[in-house]
């Protein structure tokens, strides 16, 4: 019989031989690089996305490396810099200015290169921990347990892996899980000596491409530090280590020449908006609740070292989630969804040492429920977790094949069935080819928002920039402008609101426009180039014939 696992070392398979992550591993991970790999071009069917922003800001990079001024904003803002401007960009920059590709087309090689970033990363970890053979488990158990698939940053829920494995945030997390298994590598002595300089660099990238995923990475140093340590002394090495690699992270942040760290660090800019009571209600009561819900389950296991470790992790990320509530904290309110790496490989850990997918413990079980007795409370016990694991993926399977921005287009190809795509990228790429780089565009809110991510500059974005300020008064004066009837803006004010902001051109979305406001924006005269809905202004022109009083 195998030597039951126990984590934090070495695991054992067989008479002895050491674990393998085995052949689920191996074709989940597989499986998942093909499907982001097939669905992240798809990615301009979702007019919000995050990824507009972030292809914004390699398209600005590389038009100006070294002085890009801001990738969304112009007018008064044109020169601030982004904090979007970090080493997950400057490397696609390089790469892009070097070889002359599309940036679009990198970063879908990027949203690729990051998923199995993740695969290698929760390979690596659980390695570290002991426990490579739980691996294929922890990918099925990570893009399936979740109360619906967030579409918020630090997600890799199945759905939202072609358009979310795109963000700067995904490429830290990866970064992360390899730091992790480094971590704990140095502190058994089983790493290079190499990876005390390799290990600042990974927490340096993580925090300057994404803050909260760093906070996060710098979270698990102290977990794995507190609550893994065997003994006293060991904790005083694995906190010792922590602060070694810590201290030359934090003088590499505060040394990136493209965006103050500093000045990251300490701006509190529009919390109202960058702390949000509603997301933080959705992720601990809906995303995050079935996987710690699912932990309780975990209990029963048989590694109990491991999973009190991991859920160790995973509460005090649901703790501080719960603190933001009375700080306020933006930065503590975004830790739970990432902090659900800790609850969901604790589950797989409980899941695969209890066979959940082994054909020949299902049939054992099958047996023990008709007979009654412990074995039949056992059984149960490995039902339900397995109900509650398919209960979760099976809504997210049916999304990736009918969402327009996963994989229906091939599969409504296959059956004869239309594909639903928008095929956005196109359109503003022909409705805004008269626009110069930097020329700023007047338009509503979600209209604008692809807008920077093809040519020129916007006035109000759906998403707030870090730095910049005025963003309310900004998003404000954008639904003034575009407000019409009785109560709507007048000519005055909305001349006087491209005067403010510099705009040479206005863009109408004609599909979202209500009656009033199609007569008084639309100036056929003044339509400089059209693609779809879409309908590009002269702004001159628009100004050269007045519209209704």
């Amino acid at each position: 019989m195998s030597t039951p696992p126990t984590g934090f070392g070495p695991a054992a398979s067989g008479a002895g031989a050491p674990a393998r992550a085995g052949p689920l591993f191996w074709a989940l991970g597989a499986l998942l690089v093909a499907y982001v790999a097939l669905c992240t071009g798809q990615r301009d069917n979702l007019l919000e996305a995050d990824a507009w922003e972030h292809h914004r800001a390699i398209v600005a990079l590389v038009a100006d490396f070294w002085q890009p001024g801001n990738p969304t904003f112009g007018g008064d803002a044109a020169a601030i810099p982004s904090i979007r401007y970090s080493p997950y960009f400057v490397g696609m920059v390089a790469f892009a200015r070097a070889t002359d590709l599309d940036p679009w087309h990198i970063l879908s090689a990027a949203a690729v290169f990051n998923t199995l970033l993740l695969v290698v990363g929760v390979r690596a970890l659980l390695g570290a921990l002991g426990r490579p053979e739980v691996s294929g488990v922890a990918l099925l158990v990570m893009v399936g347990l979740y109360g619906g698939a967030p579409g918020y940053a630090n997600s890799y829920a199945l759905a939202d892996l072609p358009w979310h494995q795109v963000n700067p945030s995904a490429f830290a997390f990866g970064l992360v899980l390899l730091a992790w298994s480094l971590f704990l590598g140095l502190a058994s002595g089983r790493a290079p000596k190499a990876g005390w300089f390799i290990l600042p660099l990974l927490f340096a990238t993580a925090m300057l491409d994404h803050p909260m995923t760093g906070a996060l990475g710098f979270l698990g140093l102290g977990i794995f530090s507190v609550f893994g340590a065997a003994s006293g002394a060991e904790r005083i090495r694995r906190l010792t280590i922590a602060v070694a690699v810590g201290v030359p992270a934090a003088a590499a942040c505060f040394a990136w020449p493209w965006f103050s760290f500093l000045r990251a660090l300490t701006l509190r800019p529009d919390n109202q908006y960058w702390f949000n009571p509603g997301i933080l209600k959705m992720m601990l009561t809906q995303w995050c609740a079935p996987a710690v819900l699912l932990s309780l389950w975990c209990l029963a296991a048989r590694d109990q070292r491991t999973i009190r470790v991991l859920l160790a992790g995973g509460a005090a990320c649901l703790a501080l989630g719960l603190a933001a509530m009375a700080a306020r904290s933006a930065a503590l309110a975004r830790l739970p969804l990432p902090g659900l790496i800790f609850f969901h490989l604790a589950v797989a850990v409980a899941a695969h040492d209890a066979g959940l997918l082994s054909p020949r413990r299902w049939i054992e079980r099958a047996r023990a429920l008709r007979a009654g007795g412990p074995a039949a409370a056992a059984a149960a016990h490995a039902a339900v977790g397995a109900a509650v694991l398919a209960y979760f993926l099976a809504p997210q399977l049916w999304a990736v094949l009918r969402e327009p921005h996963l994989a229906r287009s091939p599969i409504a190809r296959a059956l004869g069935r239309p594909d639903k795509q928008l095929n956005l990228l196109p359109q503003y790429r022909e409705a805004l080819a008269p626009v110069g780089p930097r020329d700023v565009v007047f338009s509503d809110g979600p209209t604008s928002w692809p807008v920077p991510s093809v040519r020129g500059r916007i006035v109000a974005a759906i998403h707030y920039e870090f730095f910049v300020p005025g963003q309310p008064e900004r998003e404000r004066d954008a639904a003034r402008f575009f407000e019409a009837g009785p109560d709507g803006a007048t000519e005055e004010e909305r001349l006087a609101l491209l005067d403010k902001y510099g705009a040479t051109w206005l863009l109408l979305d004609t599909a979202r426009l209500t009656g009033p406001q199609r007569t008084a924006l639309l100036r056929e005269h003044a339509v400089a180039a059209r693609s779809g809905d879409l309908t590009l202004m002269d702004a001159a022109a628009w100004r050269a014939a007045p519209g209704p009083p």
